[in-house]
């Protein structure tokens, strides 16, 4: 969506008329003036080490500039900070950056310290005081830590993580409103498939089927039972927002069916299992989680570089969002019974 907002065109662009943005004032301000670029680094590292995919990156940039200009001239063993300004000089216009992943070199087990502080150079070379980049868009699930790295990346973002409280907090994920809307638009007419338990008595054969509001009502209580679960408080108003994972409640109404959609994702999955096995030794831990207790946490014990003990992994686990965070608390606890059943899993892995 940023990408279709940002993106220079010479055409109209309409895909945001009936949008909820349309409404606001100055909306359009930025629309369809700027160059965008966009890397997904789980792409790009797929298959590559350090040096081929960062040489990727930049061919990459290159060729995509050329689609729309034949006659662009640039070679991909320039720095990026060159190409970034050949871009700029060639088009006059401003870029747009937009990281997918950024993290994913920190996420995987196989990445030496060297090859995470080559890759940390680069983003500071490609963003830091680059004036031709005016907005730079990073996704990840871990925050940036950069303790034993490259600290000149540091202070150049700013950073909403799964344990600071924002006043974007609300658009993590769904909320209790988002998805209360979505069931009465999309799950009224039948009552969701569910092969797994669950608290609500369901026989499909009685009049029940034919009443909307009370089939909208169970939709509703399993999604939040299934999805539902982190907790966050806006800094502004003080308000508390419920969240629910989007890609879960998306795959639910596409389906009509409830299932453990977002940890079949590969990334998360394989990581998950890692971090379990070394939590070995601390089973009651786990077992306190899985009866739905909690446990305390220091989240500033955490470095992306070092996983070294219970607090650090705990807080991995919440950047990940296998845990939900209480800021008041300073708990953690398993936030629904999707993230429940991919704990049982693991810590079964892990016995074997």
């Amino acid at each position: 969506m940023l990408q279709a907002y940002y993106s220079f065109t010479e055409s109209k662009i309409t895909v945001f008329d009936d949008k909820k943005i349309s409404k606001s004032q100055g909306w359009n301000k930025h629309l369809g003036k700027y160059n965008v670029i966009k890397l997904d680094m789980a792409n790009i590292f797929y298959d590559n080490n350090m040096k081929d995919g960062i040489g990727k990156i930049k061919k990459t940039i290159i060729d995509d500039v050329k689609m729309n200009d034949k006659h662009f001239k640039c070679n991909k063993k320039e720095d990026i900070d060159v190409i970034i300004e050949k871009i700029y000089r060639r088009t006059q216009r401003k870029i747009v950056l937009i990281i997918d992943e950024w993290d994913l070199v920190f996420r995987d087990t196989s990445c030496d310290t060297k090859s995470k502080k080559d890759y940390l150079n680069f983003l500071t070379l490609l963003i830091k005081n680059n004036e031709n980049i005016v907005l730079t868009y990073m996704t990840g699930i871990l925050p940036i830590k950069t303790k034993g790295l490259s600290p000149s990346i540091k202070g150049i973002f700013n950073e909403f993580s799964m344990t600071s409280n924002s006043h974007f907090d609300e658009y993590f994920g769904f909320t209790k409103d988002d998805v209360e809307e979505l069931c009465r638009k999309y799950l009224s007419t039948e009552i969701l498939d569910n092969p797994c338990e669950t608290e609500i008595p369901i026989n499909k054969n009685k009049n029940i089927d034919k009443n909307k509001d009370r089939i909208i009502a169970i939709n509703n209580k399993m999604i939040k039972d299934w999805y539902n679960g982190y907790q966050f408080t806006n800094q502004n108003d003080g308000k508390e927002y419920d969240l629910y994972i989007p890609y879960s409640v998306i795959q639910t109404i596409k389906n009509k069916k409830i299932d453990n959609y977002w940890i079949k994702t590969e990334s998360n999955a394989v990581f998950l299992d890692y971090v379990v096995k070394d939590l070995k030794g601390e089973e009651k831990d786990i077992a306190l989680l899985m009866n739905k207790g909690r446990l305390k946490v220091k989240i500033d014990a955490y470095r992306s570089d070092v996983i070294e003990n219970k607090d650090t992994i705990l807080t991995v686990l919440i950047h990940l969002g296998y845990l939900a965070y209480d800021s008041k608390s300073k708990n953690v606890y398993i936030p629904n019974k999707e993230i429940k059943q991919k704990f049982w899993r693991s810590k079964q892995m892990g016995s074997n």
